[in-house]
């Protein structure tokens, strides 16, 4: 490709055409302009995108760590949960509760 433009501008300039000679360096000058302004505007993209992409893993990790402490949060209450029913089950085993005990711990679950 650059040896087509090579020859075509020797030849202009060899047969003393200089007006034709002058529209094709225009037309050279503006296709590098042309190509300049691709890249700059390939380049914008490029740092929009990974402004958008750096936005997205910030939002990504700080719901991450939302979720992990209402997860922990959750965690309690399932292992405060499970204690109680410990409990309860330890009172129905040994048969030997009063109703008032066995209703108060047995209310934390049915409300």
């Amino acid at each position: 490709m650059i040896l087509f433009f090579r020859r075509i501008r020797k030849k202009l300039a060899d047969d003393n055409r200089p007006i034709k000679y002058l529209r094709y360096a225009i037309g050279e000058i503006v296709l590098v302009v042309i190509g300049i302004l691709i890249a700059l505007q390939i380049n914008n993209w490029n740092i929009n995108n990974n402004v958008l992409v750096e936005s997205y893993v910030i939002q990504i990790n700080e719901e991450i760590e939302y979720n992990i402490k209402e997860l922990n949060i959750v965690k309690n209450r399932v292992e405060k949960s499970m204690t109680e029913l410990d409990t309860v089950i330890q009172l129905l085993k040994t048969k030997d509760y009063d109703n008032s005990q066995f209703h108060l711990k047995a209310s934390h679950f049915f409300c």
